[in-house]
């Protein structure tokens, strides 16, 4: 999963989206040099990653992926999560995504102290963008997995696997409706157990 789809699962708790979004500029046991409440939001996001990346109706999108876009199919694949839910958004949340983004933003700027440097940059930028609604959209998805590709070191042309991700969408959703219910169910009790 990639943002939206983390902050979907914290269930718009402050200090766990504080964990959450800064947990990939986190390493090791670097999580305990924060208060315990922004510690389960990083715990959450490692969960919801370990979650995702062994998922079987993920990995069956990946595995389809892989020709297009080689080692950076689980990557793709996260992003094409996020544009299905972001799709599908009544389904799964009484809010309209266009409120509950600008919401999100408005959290995560209340909290900036706690960030690194990097991730009040990447804020700005999802912002400034509004990456989480725009994710709805195949524009949208498309240019979160092209701007994927021109920030890696190496040249790579991702454009034939969104294009193959927007023809064949409606092929990728059963998987990723299952997978949706799996990890919201498991990530509650994730939540429950942390918080104990």
């Amino acid at each position: 999963m990639n943002y939206l789809g983390h902050f979907w699962l914290d269930e718009a708790d402050a200090d766990l989206r504080i964990g959450n979004f800064i947990a990939d500029t986190v390493k090791g046991k670097q999580y305990l040099n924060y208060p315990v409440p922004i510690q389960n939001g990083i715990k959450l996001h490692r969960f919801i990653d370990d979650y995702t990346d062994k998922n079987a109706n993920v990995l069956r999108g990946v595995r389809r992926l892989y020709e297009t876009a080689g080692k950076f199919a689980p990557v793709v694949s996260d992003i094409l999560i996020d544009h299905v839910l972001a799709k599908h958004w009544a389904k799964y949340h009484h809010q309209n995504l266009s409120v509950y983004a600008q919401e999100t933003y408005a959290l995560l700027r209340v909290n900036q102290k706690h960030y690194p440097e990097k991730m009040k940059m990447l804020l700005d930028f999802m912002s400034h963008y509004n990456w989480l609604h725009n994710y709805a959209k195949p524009e949208g998805f498309k240019s979160a997995v092209i701007n994927l590709g021109r920030r890696v070191n190496f040249p790579i042309n991702l454009e034939s696997c969104v294009n193959f991700c927007i023809e064949e969408i409606e092929s990728f959703e059963p998987s990723i409706f299952l997978f949706l219910e799996q990890i919201k169910k498991d990530s509650r009790s994730f939540i429950k157990q942390v918080r104990q």
